[in-house]
Protein backbone atom coordinates (compact mmCIF):
# COMPACT_ATOMS: atom_id res chain seq x y z
CA UNK A 1 0.00 0.00 0.00
CA UNK A 2 1.24 3.39 -1.20
CA UNK A 3 0.97 5.60 1.56
CA UNK A 4 1.46 8.91 -0.37
CA UNK A 5 -1.66 7.63 -2.80
CA UNK A 6 -5.18 8.73 -3.25
CA UNK A 7 -6.28 5.08 -1.45
CA UNK A 8 -4.88 6.41 1.67
CA UNK A 9 -5.38 10.33 1.59
CA UNK A 10 -9.06 10.38 0.34
CA UNK A 11 -10.55 8.72 3.27
CA UNK A 12 -8.74 10.15 5.86
CA UNK A 13 -9.36 13.82 4.55
CA UNK A 14 -12.87 12.81 4.28
CA UNK A 15 -13.31 11.73 7.44
CA UNK A 16 -11.23 14.75 8.89
CA UNK A 17 -13.96 17.18 7.22
CA UNK A 18 -16.89 14.69 8.18
CA UNK A 19 -15.46 15.00 11.92
CA UNK A 20 -14.98 18.84 11.30
CA UNK A 21 -18.56 19.49 10.17
CA UNK A 22 -19.76 17.78 13.33
CA UNK A 23 -17.66 19.82 15.78
CA UNK A 24 -18.75 23.35 13.52
CA UNK A 25 -22.30 22.95 12.81
CA UNK A 26 -23.63 23.15 16.19
CA UNK A 27 -21.51 25.98 17.04
CA UNK A 28 -22.94 27.83 13.47
CA UNK A 29 -26.76 27.01 14.55
CA UNK A 30 -26.17 28.29 18.13
CA UNK A 31 -23.97 31.28 16.93
CA UNK A 32 -26.65 31.83 13.90
CA UNK A 33 -29.81 31.33 16.82
CA UNK A 34 -28.55 33.96 18.95
CA UNK A 35 -27.71 36.56 16.57
CA UNK A 36 -31.52 35.87 15.51
CA UNK A 37 -32.65 36.40 19.57
CA UNK A 38 -30.42 39.44 19.44
CA UNK A 39 -32.10 40.99 16.40
CA UNK A 40 -35.97 40.41 17.31
CA UNK A 41 -34.86 41.57 20.60
CA UNK A 42 -34.73 45.18 19.81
Amino acid sequence: MNVSGFEFWYPMITSMLIFAGYVVSPACILIYAGGVGVVRKY
